[in-house]
């Protein structure tokens, strides 16, 4: 097993989407919209990490953003913020072939973050586009 992998990576599932009738990017189907939050919630705890997690956090997002990360502190400060945290599926844009995941503190005054999940369909696999 790859040490700069969390020990959950494995429950990463790759699924590949269907055809969209309304001609966008087509987003996968309903269980892997699910997946998008799994990614969303490995990505979140690999920052608490992010010197151990480094390859981790570099290989879950989206390629072309990767030089607006950094070395992913402002990310890491968003996430601490948010004690307890949990994960829920948000809205969905099947026209840009997104999911938004809303982080939520199970505390009642605990901060709340939005993961940005874009589908990628070259390799069938969601990876994070943006959190705020």
């Amino acid at each position: 097993m790859d040490p700069n992998l969390p020990p959950d990576v494995h429950w990463l599932r790759h699924r590949r989407s269907g055809d969209d009738a309304a001609g966008g990017p087509a987003l996968p189907d309903e269980p892997a919209v699910r997946d998008a939050v799994e990614v969303a919630a490995l990505f979140c705890e690999a920052l608490l990490d992010r010197r151990h997690y480094r390859a981790t956090l570099e290989s879950l997002v989206v390629p072309e953003s990767l030089a607006g990360w950094g070395d992913f502190s402002a990310a890491a400060r968003i996430v601490e913020a948010i004690p307890e945290p949990d994960y829920l599926a948000g809205a969905t844009h099947p026209e840009r072939g997104g999911v938004e995941v809303a982080v939520r503190s199970t505390l009642p005054t605990g901060a709340q973050a939005t993961v940005e999940m874009a589908w990628q369909e070259r390799i069938g696999a969601w990876l994070v586009a943006a959190i705020d």
